[in-house]
């Protein structure tokens, strides 16, 4: 389930890396999400709420950020 991915920044020790791997990891996101809602196993609104997910709200929950 899209509740338990995290899409990047759990595997560096430094944040400039973290920092440095954002736009791939956003760019690999998005270029599969376009292929689900393309294929239609998402539509829109869902694509944009598993991005939502996987690129804050799940790292944000399990590490207890409140952010």
């Amino acid at each position: 389930p899209a509740s338990k991915i995290f899409a990047f920044g759990c595997n560096y020790i430094f944040v400039k890396d973290a920092y440095a791997y954002s736009p791939a990891a956003h760019d690999n996101v998005a270029k599969l999400l376009t292929f689900k809602v393309g294929d239609s196993h998402f539509t829109m609104d869902e694509a944009k709420r598993v991005a939502e997910m996987i690129l804050r709200e799940n790292a944000n929950e399990f590490f207890r950020l409140g952010l």
